[in-house]
């Protein structure tokens, strides 16, 4: 049976999250709402949590954690006296505010200038459950026979706000009567907060006749940080993030956690904005634009070259979203998953790609078929890219794909000049086709260990560390080399620099 808050969660967190629930907390789903609750207050809505937790083996991880909100409630006897008796006991007569108006009913015990903001600015009720314990001689317990108050004097404590914060966790604040004006003393922390301190046996039965949960957790969930990408913000919820730069996260859902801050100007308004990776889509204005105005990144440079944007439309594209632009000179499209995590970008119009395109992303897929030329540091940290489509472009600037570690192909056809780091640390490169390419820099396919074969027919001068570490290079093909760079080839055992060299040539 899926009950309502198995709806919910799987509304918030998606069907794999109901599953999971179902699976790992057959007994604290016994008690209505209190997983819902502890998931609301600690985990931000996220489809994709579920399958975070299982890819990464933290299914035991995750049960700790939410058990260790979970304290089994004992069974109400007649030996467990209520709260209201337990205060009668202790002198005070107990009672529960159910709306605002019971709340300001208590007003009448304050100073004015002591009135506190539970009943001066109203609302609590929203965050909070409140009750308002009066001494039974409070009549006789006068403000002005305590000329240096104290916090927890017999004025202080003769009219207490006892609240309980709405949530997993119940903690506990306790309001004197003094307010602020006690000096060098939290008033919101009475009696320490301990609800003992006002008579023993007050805490369990708040906790078993309103069921509250008055503990602390014993568990913090360290794993959502430490092996997932998420991050916790100032309302104390954990975000899943897509990418980081200068301690900003952009997050699922059009969230951004800047320095521990929520800034959810974009997740308020989903109908006009799209948070992908760094970018916003503004799709009443149509216009895309680095949220971070500091941050250099060409990307958004890329589709604006293009002019003005004239329509925009998202259309469902299996599990993922395709966004398409149709610009005043082209048009391009943008493809997102489930977290609007920026998986493949085409442009078949854009003819120069500037400095630092896509620094820190993680896009699999990018078509550029009429690309002239690209600058330097072209998806330099990019490790998921498996596939590229740039038939047309000339000169590359330094740093291309330095980092790419999924690329098995790549064809060049009319490249002649590339930069520094060309792909460096690629592992998998298994065929690689420039037959125009006349000059590369420095590291040069370095530290690509899977290339078998080389052909560049056109090639005359190489920076050092051209092919550096590439063992598994068997057979090369530079007929017309004039200059290679110093280490070249190291540590490779089937070629012999030398030999590519005739004796009229030199070699750095």
């Amino acid at each position: 049976m899926i009950t309502d808050e198995l709806k919910r969660i799987k509304k918030l967190y998606g069907e794999d999250m109901m599953h999971l629930c179902r699976s790992l907390f057959p007994t604290i789903l016994d008690t209505p709402g209190f997983l819902l609750n502890v998931l609301e207050n600690v985990i931000a809505p996220s489809h994709s949590f579920a399958n975070d937790i299982i890819e990464n083996g933290l299914e035991n991880e995750f049960k700790n954690f939410i058990l260790s909100f979970y304290k089994k409630k004992i069974d109400i006897s007649d030996s467990i006296e209520s709260p209201f008796d337990l205060m009668k006991k202790a002198g005070y007569t107990l009672y529960e505010c159910k709306n605002e108006e019971d709340i300001q009913k208590f007003g009448k015990y304050y100073r004015d200038d002591e009135i506190i903001c539970t009943i001066k600015r109203g609302n609590r009720l929203k965050r909070s459950y409140v009750f308002f314990a009066v001494r039974d001689n409070v009549d006789e317990i006068k403000r002005e026979n305590f000329l240096y108050p104290k916090r927890d004097d017999s004025y202080g404590t003769s009219v207490m706000s006892i609240q309980f914060a709405r949530g997993a966790v119940n903690n506990v604040l306790i309001t004197n009567r003094y307010n602020h004006t006690v000096k060098d003393q939290n008033p919101d922390c009475t009696l320490g907060n301990n609800l003992e301190r006002i008579i023993e046996g007050l805490t369990v039965s708040f906790e078993k006749y309103y069921g509250f949960n008055i503990l602390k957790p014993s568990i913090n969930p360290d794993f959502l940080s430490k092996y997932m990408f998420y991050v916790k913000a100032n309302n104390g919820k954990y975000y899943s993030y897509n990418c980081e730069f200068d301690d900003v996260y952009y997050c699922e859902n059009n969230n951004i956690v800047d320095h521990g801050v929520l800034y959810d100007k974009y997740a308020n308004n989903k109908e006009r904005y799209l948070l992908m990776d760094f970018y916003v889509l503004d799709m009443k204005d149509k216009r895309i634009y680095v949220h971070d105005k500091y941050m250099d990144d060409s990307f958004t440079d890329s589709i604006n070259s293009l002019g003005k944007i004239n329509r925009i439309s998202i259309q469902k594209d299996g599990e993922y979203r395709l966004i398409n632009m149709i610009l005043e000179q082209g048009n391009c499209s943008i493809k997102i998953d489930k977290k609007n995590k920026i998986v493949s970008y085409t442009n078949n119009y854009v003819e120069e790609i500037e400095d630092n395109f896509m620094h820190y992303s993680d896009i699999k897929e990018i078509s550029l078929s009429n690309v002239l030329k690209i600058k330097d540091n072209f998806l330099p940290y990019c490790s998921q890219l498996n596939s590229i489509d740039i038939p047309n472009v000339t000169e590359i600037g330094d740093n291309f794909l330095k980092q790419s570690h999924y690329i098995e192909r790549i064809n060049l056809p009319k490249v002649n000049r590339i930069g520094n780091n060309f792909l460096v640390g690629n592992t998998i490169l298994k065929d690689f086709n420039a037959p125009k390419l006349v000059e590369v820099g420095y590291r040069f396919l370095g530290s690509n260990n899977a290339l078998k074969v080389l052909d560049l027919p056109a090639l005359l001068f190489t920076d050092n560390e051209f092919m550096l570490n590439n063992k598994s290079l068997e057979k090369i093909n530079i007929p017309n080399i004039i200059y290679i760079g110093s280490d070249s080839l190291k540590y490779n055992q089937n070629i012999n620099v030398d030999e590519l060299v005739n004796k009229n040539k030199r070699i750095k």
